[in-house]
């Protein structure tokens, strides 16, 4: 080949780089390998850098390496290879390594003047929790890339995660002046907006982006939850139809339906839409969606399944999520929680996977571990997401200072939740010195009464909450006297609770632990539960097999046949007639235990707790009853009850559930047929026996003892579907038609 025919190396050179830019790696080697038989030494650090992204490209990352590694040799002040050797090791988490190779990189741009390793520098330093370090380098970035939007959206995400959405704003807005045509920022712009409460704003913001950029899915679904964190259930459904039926193969979408609306489905719907979103979504995408629909729908089995056809590595915090809410459903409840402390290793800075460290590891009675593992983690959040974990510790701890200093700290921030205001009514009603009320509620601000809930509309927290101003409005005694108070108030469940909380604190060392056998020979080694049909569903079921099969104690399942059974030839026309006066399977479950109990002593337990520990080693305490204390300022818990027959407690529990029935009386299940009645009865209980020291035959468990035995209130399809007795909303209709317009939309589109 002469000179006038011979290929331009430099041509060659770039048409590789096209090449592999275009999606054409065949190509891109091809003229690669041209290249190289030129053998021109000054080509080949070109030829090397494009051969390791190719090979990046095709995830052989050693091989990219090593390329790398093999132009560094040739050219050592090569920027970019040094680059990309400390981006690799980032990428795989080698941050010690990653810290390494950025000094080199560092070396070899002294003026840093390429954004690309600010940006690389940032990252690394948010990985590792270093929050002032990475806003110390993105103010430094922004004041240096005067014109680069990046640092100042960098710095509104970050603003906004902690709360501080005027902050967040004002980036935003600079980032849009920097990059007008940038959607990106535009969308952050609206969502900080929808955040900070200016709705009116977002909408209009949103409308904005429509004119400028037009419809698109990620837009309709920035809409969509607009609508929903401003509560238009509604508008959100509407809109949420009008987006499939726009954008049919849009993913995202069809993720929010799984996510926000599963549990409205009509039967069958959801796998029929899983069906047709085969042909019309990507593999992944739709595998997540089937993820989804298994954890909602209690098929964990598959789920588990599902997420190990997503391959044998983890590669998002939400996904990590997924598997161990797989095993928790399985009832691996360990493993799961040890999988979730390896994930927060991985991803120290991920929120959702330490709130479910946390709420896991404190229900299976772990506050301890919990808390010393997530000593170093928590500082690697945000200050909003610190203090609603803060929050959260305290809340299972029964902690009410702990508590107050977290929750104005949230507040503070514009980022109270329902939930939240919920535990803080519940915590300052039960915990509080009763005349300290006041002067607390002034210092957090009224929760319930900022979150525009009326206290008989607010459950539980609403019921102590209004049993307060009832007591503050009648303003005819000194609380100061507990046990006056609760004598003058036998009905009152705030004096009730207190009472409990200081008896156990009396008697903290009163009880010892004693061999089994003489447990069982006060407590009848007979299991009970209650599902009011013959046949439960398949996840009652396996709950109830845990039940059923702990030697040496026998175990019943009644259905609602054999509790009117029960009750007619134990107790007569009264008692049955109370039963069926019931307004919901609870009241007569909450009936039922107590009238078993009292008959024939026992254990009774919910059929939506699990018992995957020790049984005995609740029983052992020489107690003739023996009950729980619920945390989040809880009452005395009836999911676990044991005792023996005839214990008065249970009798007269028994009685006044009965009484409330048959009155037909319009309090909440919980305050007149469940714990609430049951922590009233034993305050009395406690206060008759107060000079005679018959306390001793009750004993309750001090907080972690029961839930390292037995996982309570797990989560079941039929209480979240909104077919539920406890589903009042009237929103079920109208999510039902949603998934119906959904399913006709991808028939007419298939």
């Amino acid at each position: 080949m002469d000179e006038s025919t011979a290929p331009d190396r430099t041509a060659l050179i770039a048409g590789a780089r096209a090449a592999r830019l275009n999606g054409r790696p065949g190509e891109a080697w091809r003229l690669l390998e041209l290249a190289r038989s030129e053998s021109n030494p000054s080509n080949l650090p070109a030829i090397l850098m494009i051969e390791a992204e190719l090979l990046h490209d095709a995830g052989r990352v050693e091989a990219a390496e090593d390329r790398l590694h093999k132009l560094l040799d040739q050219v050592p002040d090569h920027f970019w290879a040094a680059f990309h050797l400390a981006a690799g090791a980032w990428r795989r988490k080698e941050f010690d390594l990653a810290q390494t190779r950025i000094a080199t990189a560092r070396a070899l741009d002294p003026d840093g003047r390429i954004g690309a390793l600010w940006r690389l520098r940032v990252n690394l330093m948010k990985d590792l929790g270093h929050s002032k370090r990475a806003d110390h380098l993105l103010r430094q970035m922004a004041h240096l890339f005067e014109n680069d939007p990046w640092p100042r959206q960098q710095m509104a995400i970050r603003a906004r995660a902690a709360g501080q959405y005027d902050v967040a704003v004002r980036h935003c807005r600079a980032a849009m002046r920097l990059a007008p045509d940038d959607r990106s920022h535009a969308l952050l712009h609206a969502q900080v907006l929808a955040q900070q409460g200016e709705v009116k704003q977002a909408a209009g913001a949103y409308a904005e982006m429509e004119t400028r950029f037009g419809a698109n899915p990620e837009l309709a679904l920035a809409r969509i939850q607009l609508l929903r964190s401003a509560q238009d259930f509604v508008r959100e459904i509407e809109a949420l139809s009008d987006a499939l039926s726009a954008h049919p193969d849009a993913a995202a979408l069809w993720q929010h339906l799984f996510s926000v609306h599963l549990a409205a489905a009509p039967d069958d719907v959801p796998e029929a839409v899983l069906e047709l979103l085969n042909a019309r979504i990507a593999p992944p995408a739709n595998t997540l969606l089937s993820i989804r629909y298994c954890l909602e729908t209690d098929q964990f089995d598959k789920a588990k399944a599902l997420c190990r056809t997503l391959g044998p590595r983890t590669s998002h915090p939400m996904r990590a999520l997924e598997r161990a809410q797989a095993l928790w459903g399985m009832r691996n409840y360990r493993m799961a929680l040890r999988y979730l402390r390896f994930c927060i290793r991985r991803w120290p800075a991920s929120p959702m996977l330490l709130k479910a460290f946390i709420v896991w590891g404190l229900k299976l009675g772990q506050g301890d571990a919990v808390a010393q593992a997530i000593e170093l983690h928590l500082s690697l959040h945000s200050e909003a997401a610190l203090y609603e974990n803060r929050l959260l510790l305290a809340g299972f701890a029964n902690d009410l200072p702990a508590a107050i200093a977290s929750y104005k700290k949230v507040r503070a921030g514009g980022q109270v939740k329902l939930h939240q205001q919920e535990l803080m009514a519940k915590m300052i009603a039960t915990l509080a010195e009763f005349d300290d009320i006041p002067s607390i509620l002034a210092d957090t601000g009224d929760p319930l009464g900022e979150a525009g809930k009326l206290l008989h509309r607010a459950g539980v927290p609403g019921v102590l909450m209004l049993e307060y101003e009832i007591e503050r409005s009648n303003g005819d005694m000194s609380h100061a006297d507990l046990n006056a108070w609760a004598r003058a108030r036998p009905d009152s469940t705030l004096a009730a609770i207190r009472v409990i909380d200081r008896w156990r604190r009396d008697r903290a060392q009163d009880m010892v632990s004693v061999p089994a056998h003489e447990v069982n020979a006060k407590i009848p080694a007979q299991i009970y539960q209650y599902w009011h049909d013959p046949n439960p569903p398949e996840m009652v079921a396996s709950l109830v097999a845990s039940w059923s099969g702990v030697p040496r104690y026998a175990h019943m399942l009644m259905d609602q046949k054999a509790a009117v059974k029960f009750l007619r030839k134990e107790y007569g026309a009264a008692w049955l007639r109370a039963f069926q006066l019931a307004t919901n399977p609870s009241e007569q479950a909450d009936l039922l235990r107590l009238c078993i109990l009292a008959r024939n002593g026992g254990i009774y337990a919910d059929v939506d707790d699990c018992l995957f520990g020790d049984l005995d080693s609740i029983l052992a305490n020489g107690a003739e009853l023996i009950l729980y204390r619920e945390t989040m300022a809880g009452a005395i818990g009836n999911n676990f009850i044991a005792a023996r027959p005839q214990h008065p407690v249970v009798l007269r529990a028994a009685e006044l559930a009965r009484d409330a029935l048959l009155e037909r009386s319009v309090e909440l299940s919980w305050s007149k047929t469940g714990p609430g009645l049951l922590t009233r009865v034993l305050s009395n209980y406690v206060l008759e026996n107060a000079d005679e020291g018959g306390q001793g035959a009750v004993h309750v468990l001090a907080p972690g003892e029961i839930e390292r035995s037995v996982s309570m209130h797990n989560r079941l399809v039929h209480k979240s579907a909104q077919t539920h007795w406890s589903k009042s909303s009237g929103r079920g209709a109208q999510g039902a038609a949603l998934w119906v317009r959904a399913l006709c939309v991808l028939e007419r589109s298939a």
